[in-house]
């Protein structure tokens, strides 16, 4: 993960497994870790804010799954789209 400015960390994302029989274009997870600066309000907001697909309960599900585990799965995408 990189920071950026104003202290926010940017998300990873790691390759998934590809099938044969998939599309040429492989799907990427994109990962929340979990930090102990940022509030669960804040990252809800940013979630929602970035992932258009998101609503709030959604988002705070992440936020709850990713404090608890350490790091939660945002959204599987292409590689451009998760970058």
């Amino acid at each position: 993960s990189r920071t950026t400015k104003k202290g926010v960390q940017t998300l990873i994302k790691e390759k998934t497994e590809e099938k044969e029989d998939e599309k040429k274009d492989p799907q990427y997870r994109v990962l929340l870790h979990n930090d102990e600066v940022h509030t669960f309000q804040y990252v809800v907001r940013a979630l929602t804010k970035c992932i258009g697909t998101l609503d709030r309960a959604a988002a705070f599900e992440i936020c709850v799954e990713t404090h608890g585990r350490g790091k939660a799965i945002i959204t599987k995408t292409w590689k451009k789209q998760a970058q």
